[in-house]
């Protein structure tokens, strides 16, 4: 059994040659290099992805192994609706519980996995079909929108500083400003 070295945000990882070629970002790379999958001495750089994400996909992908591989559609309007198994809403059901959905599905469309990404959204949509905002929120595991803007205000400047910034920016925008008083409009009656 051959490997493939990548490396995730966090470290190297080794992915089983059969698996790593059923990413479309790793196959086509190789593909365009005219690289061998099983004679690759190199690592291949993953920059948005972590060890812990990069091994639920594989997990994922393992499962999925003697699944046929998709082809892309060519209308993308009238592409198929994913099945979820058992085994694919518990794995997806885990992902969020653990805040890891939406880092997954990010790593999944950088990988170009498509049948982990239907599955994915597949899922998502029935996770949020006819919720409100707040509710997506609360399903998705995200931070509210509250504590989000109060972690931006605590960096930004204070108002005496700001103001000062400001009056600097005005100054400078004025020399550049564009008299729209003697522009071309026609004048309405």
């Amino acid at each position: 059994m051959s490997f493939i070295k990548v490396i995730t945000t966090d470290g190297v990882f080794k992915i089983d040659v059969d698996i790593a070629t059923r990413f479309k970002t790793i196959k086509t790379l190789l593909d365009d290099l005219g690289i061998d999958p099983k004679e690759v001495d190199e690592e291949i750089p993953l920059p948005y992805i972590s060890s812990e994400i990069l091994s639920r996909i594989v997990e994922w992908a393992s499962y999925h192994r003697d699944d046929p591989v998709e082809e892309e559609e060519e209308d993308i309007y009238h592409q198929k609706r994913y099945d979820l198994s058992d085994w694919d809403r518990t794995f997806l059901e885990t992902e969020r519980e653990a805040k890891r959905l939406i880092p997954l599905i990010i790593a999944v469309n950088f990988l170009d996995i498509d049948s982990l990404m239907g599955a994915s959204c597949q899922y998502v949509w029935g996770l949020i079909s006819n919720k409100k905002a707040y509710e997506v929120r609360k399903l998705l595991k995200l931070d509210p929108i509250e504590k989000r803007e109060k972690s931006t205000q605590n960096t930004e400047a204070s108002p005496v500083e700001s103001n000062e910034s400001n009056e600097e920016n005005i100054g400078n925008s004025n020399e550049n400003a564009i008299d729209l008083s003697t522009s071309n409009r026609p004048v309405s009656s």
